[in-house]
């Protein structure tokens, strides 16, 4: 977010609209779990295990066109298709699970 002093104009940028989505869905106390990150023009992802157990996997796709990838999770998995420049987010509920 950026504020023009003068006027006080306010303009959102890209990453104030992640922030706010991801705080949807990744809770105060959650870890991250996994991620990939191959670089421009492929799936970027990051996931992590809330406090309650449940999982967040959020996936963009940084390509200037559609890509199709795979979402596994244990032994179970499935396909997706993001549109250029999508993000898309996906998640698991699940029971609290001990750390130690």
């Amino acid at each position: 977010m950026k504020i023009d002093q003068k006027t006080g104009a306010i303009s959102y940028n890209p990453e104030y609209y992640s922030f706010g989505h991801a705080s949807k869905f990744i809770r105060a106390g959650a870890y991250r779990i996994d991620s990939n990150t191959l670089g421009s023009g492929n799936i970027e992802d990051v996931a992590f295990r809330n406090p309650d157990g449940s999982e967040v996997l959020i996936a963009f796709n940084s390509a200037a066109e559609r890509r199709k990838f795979k979402v596994q999770r244990g032994n179970k998995s499935f396909f997706y298709t993001l549109p250029a420049g999508a993000a898309a987010t996906f998640v698991w509920t699940g029971e609290k699970r001990s750390t130690k």
